[in-house]
């Protein structure tokens, strides 16, 4: 089954840091995304939470994982304990709609 994850923020291409890089050569690019949610500050970052709002919609990008197992605990470790991994529905800008991972703060 493939696995999917929506990005909105450092992993978003065409970041740089080790994780982002890491995660990019690991997965195919899908495209530009968006879910039902909306974001706040959370420290120097931003985090999501899901919303039922009509207008709250956050943008970001959709990866197709290559190598699930491999690459979530390391993804899960970047985004430390402040975030956790769920499954959400997620719009790409083609039209498809995915179920993906997100991390949610």
């Amino acid at each position: 089954m493939q696995q999917y994850l929506f990005v909105y923020g450092t992993l978003r291409r065409p970041a740089r840091n080790r994780y982002a890089r890491e995660f990019h050569r690991g997965s195919t690019f899908i495209g530009p995304a968006k879910v039902q949610a909306k974001v706040y500050p959370n420290g120097a970052y931003t985090a999501m939470v899901c919303s039922r709002k009509p207008g709250d919609w956050v943008q970001g990008q959709v990866f197709r994982l290559r190598n699930p197992e491999a690459q979530l605990p390391s993804l899960d470790e970047y985004e430390g304990p402040d975030y956790r991994r769920v499954l959400i529905r997620v719009f790409t800008k083609s039209g498809r709609t995915l179920r993906s991972w997100a991390y949610l703060g």
